[in-house]
């Protein structure tokens, strides 16, 4: 697979990580929705100002953009995906238990 498809297919599994369907995240980066499948499909490769608003709408990291197929990065969203469903209530708790073992670690 060339960098193009790679690149198209890392930012349609970030975009919808975060939930985004295509139409509005193509409105919140502003580009057209066809834009943006011609980029997601591997068509094309977004233009450098477009890949600066995506990052920014995704936030992430460049490197983020350009990590394809690690497994560590793959188990890493999916806990991001996972996290997102979780509420704020469950969230403080799962703050509170990993703060506590931190110091009791160190």
């Amino acid at each position: 697979m060339d960098l193009r498809k790679k690149l198209g297919k890392r930012i349609q599994q970030l975009r919808k990580l975060n939930k985004f369907s295509q139409e509005l995240f193509a409105e919140k980066i502003g580009m057209s929705r066809n834009s943006l499948s011609e980029i997601e499909t591997g068509e094309s490769y977004p233009k450098p100002e477009n890949l600066e608003c995506i990052k920014t709408a995704l936030n992430v990291e460049f490197k983020d953009l350009f990590t394809f197929g690690n497994k560590t990065s793959d188990k890493l969203d999916n806990i991001s995906m996972k996290l997102k469903k979780v509420d704020d209530k469950t969230l403080d708790f799962v703050n509170a238990i990993l703060d506590t073992y931190i110091k009791d670690y160190n």
